[in-house]
């Protein structure tokens, strides 16, 4: 599995990761790229704010980790302008996400498993 950090994004880190999958076709075994994407909380590494696989597979892995990091990108920008129950305090501050949603909504990025297909 090959992983990308991608710098703060309105205060969140995003790491995209990019696995290598076999896909069956006609003319035999073609491989195929998996791509999955987690966001981070700046403040406190640990904090995973969210994370999801997608159900692409994709021809290189560029355009997966092209694809990973604009999900994440579009997701950051729909959490920070959907108001939730609770107004996030001062803007864009990821540890605001948690207030707003809740510590429970959250995990540890070292309890995270990734399942394999």
């Amino acid at each position: 599995m090959a992983s990308r950090s991608y710098g703060p994004y309105r205060g969140c880190d995003i790491e995209v990761h990019v696995t290598q999958a076999k896909s069956h076709a006609l003319g035999g075994t073609c491989h195929r790229f998996r791509v999955s994407w987690t966001v981070f909380s700046p403040d406190n590494p640990d904090l995973r704010v969210a994370s999801f696989p997608e159900r692409f597979d994709f021809l290189c892995d560029q355009d997966a980790f092209r694809y990973g990091a604009n999900r994440a990108h579009t997701f950051i920008d729909s959490i920070l302008t959907v108001p939730s129950k609770r107004r996030i305090v001062k803007g864009s501050n990821p540890q605001n996400l948690v207030k707003a949603h809740g510590a429970e909504s959250f995990a540890p990025r070292s309890k995270v498993q990734h399942r394999s297909r």
